[in-house]
């Protein structure tokens, strides 16, 4: 149900597992970060290519998976 959700949003939605591996990637992410969904998923985000260095993402992504975030949300 998730996946026809997302499927049907036009903003890039990624969806990541608690091993940073990629479970959702919609059709909007796919022009946004050059990849398609049969390339993305499954793979670890952190070692995809997508022109960004996204090693700078990874302490926010694990801070919001591990609830430790600081912008006071839960």
């Amino acid at each position: 149900m998730l996946e026809a959700v997302f499927g049907s949003l036009r903003t890039g939605v990624v969806v990541l597992d608690n091993d940073l591996r990629v479970q959702i990637w919609n059709k909007g992410a796919e022009p946004m970060w050059g990849l398609s969904e049969e390339e993305a998923r499954g793979k670890e985000f952190m070692t995809l290519e997508i022109g960004l260095t996204v090693s700078q993402l990874e302490p926010l992504i694990r801070a919001r998976l591990e609830g430790t975030h600081e912008d006071g949300e839960q």
